[in-house]
């Protein structure tokens, strides 16, 4: 993940960009992994200066406040319409301050 990183972050600065890593969420049934994915993220980030979209982190809270809702999709690894949405929401609150 880092060497890939590496590789886009090169190709970004090239642009003069500002990046921002979208954090994923872990496999259905497997949560607990979240943690550590996180905190791969945050290295990213921190390694780089720029900011994380924490849809990951904001997935498995959502899934917890509303266990009515599916954010899987029918293949169970992508997002359904309303996972799509909050990843949507996710990225712009990460995002708005930079925007204005």
């Amino acid at each position: 993940m880092e060497e890939a990183a590496d590789k886009l972050m090169e190709w970004i600065r090239m642009t003069q960009s500002k990046p921002c890593f979208y954090m994923t969420w872990t496999q259905e049934g497997d949560e607990t992994s979240q943690k550590e994915m996180s905190k791969r993220y945050r290295k990213l980030a921190e390694k780089y200066g720029c900011k994380v979209a924490p849809v990951g982190e904001k997935w498995w809270e959502y899934i917890h406040e509303h266990p009515e809702a599916d954010l899987f999709y029918e293949d169970r690894k992508h997002a359904s319409l309303e996972g799509s949405k909050l990843i949507a929401r996710t990225i712009y609150e990460t995002l708005k301050d930079d925007m204005q």
